[in-house]
């Protein structure tokens, strides 16, 4: 797969200021010059948290409900096609359609707005019965807004 200059990268920023902080508080306590190298050390936590898979751990949580009118192995492709290609990027967690919980973004193939407004507050992807590139680029702008605004909110 190439990268597509229109599609916005990942945003890994919480994880970057938490391990300077982590760096800093180590040198503090250690006073050891090796933790005054955070333009080295940074990078290297970064691969350790990704290689056991806790590189997400900061980043802010993107709930999606899926409803649609679709079979449930169709359901169950569109949530596995959404988490091959995002879930390495963004902190996402899915929320079933028939919780009370309002999501982030509802993936539907319903233009029902009485459906719509019970499950989302503001971001709504409409879907084929097969997810297509335009629906995955789409996806991937929503969860890049969305996690910035998370991430501004947390910071003010």
């Amino acid at each position: 797969m190439t990268f597509d200059p229109s599609l916005p990268p990942p945003i890994i920023t919480s994880l970057k200021v938490n391990i300077e902080q982590l760096i800093a508080k180590l040198y503090t306590q250690t006073k050891n010059n090796i933790f005054l190298k955070s333009d080295y050390l940074a990078p290297k936590y970064s691969l350790l948290f990704a290689f056991i898979g806790a590189h997400l751990y900061y980043e802010p949580i993107v709930t999606l409900t899926i409803s649609t009118d679709l079979p449930y192995l169709a359901y169950l492709r569109i949530r596995e096609q959404v988490c091959n290609i995002y879930s390495n990027s963004y902190n996402i967690r899915f929320i079933d359609e028939t919780s009370p919980e309002k999501s982030d973004i509802l993936l539907t193939n319903i233009p029902l707005e009485q459906h719509i407004t019970n499950h989302v507050s503001d971001h709504i992807i409409f879907i084929n019965r097969k997810m297509t590139t335009r629906n995955l680029l789409a996806l991937g702008r929503t969860l890049h807004d969305i996690t910035l605004e998370k991430q501004q909110a947390k910071n003010h």
